[in-house]
């Protein structure tokens, strides 16, 4: 599992190394040995180790513990939350309707963006609907440097032409 969640990070682009740096490990070679099975997962860091790698941290725990006490049944037993109130559960399963995915299979891009509309004060006006996508896509298209620089002084003129 964890080995798995290591390589997507890396198909991803995410160097162990900077995934270490997440984890506050100084040695790379710590998520290596967990991934292989050469080091144990300290159970006190299943809930920050499945965060920075995006794993079910009932998943990662149940493995954690079999690891020590592989003679004992985990696979049977329940780490998640019994009881998460109807809002959470209607709004988790609306994310994974928009996203066609569990939660815990978003990128790293997906959630960082998804933090920083919820961070955002003004985000209807920051952020972009769906409908709203085509039309900056074509300005995009447009105007490549949108992203960083805004809109081209060309640009903006023809618009305001076409909006009067």
């Amino acid at each position: 599992m964890v080995r798995e969640a290591i390589q997507r990070h890396q198909a991803e682009g995410t160097s162990l190394r900077k995934l270490a740096k997440q984890l506050r490990y100084k040695a790379a070679v710590v998520l290596s040995h967990f991934s292989n099975g050469r080091m144990p997962i300290p159970l006190e860091r299943v809930g920050d180790i499945a965060t920075v790698l995006q794993i079910d941290p009932a998943e990662l725990m149940a493995a954690a513990l079999t690891q020590r006490f592989p003679d004992f049944g985990w696979g049977d037993v329940e780490f998640t939350p019994r009881h998460l109130p109807p809002d959470v559960r209607r709004f988790v399963a609306r994310l994974e309707a928009a996203a066609g995915k569990r939660i815990e299979q978003l990128t790293l891009s997906q959630i960082s963006i998804m933090m920083e509309v919820a961070a955002s004060p003004d985000a209807d006006r920051r952020w972009l609907t769906i409908p709203e996508l085509s039309a900056m896509e074509m300005l995009r298209g447009i105007d490549p440097d949108i992203r960083s620089q805004g809109l081209s002084d060309s640009v903006m003129d023809i618009l305001i032409m076409l909006q009067n």
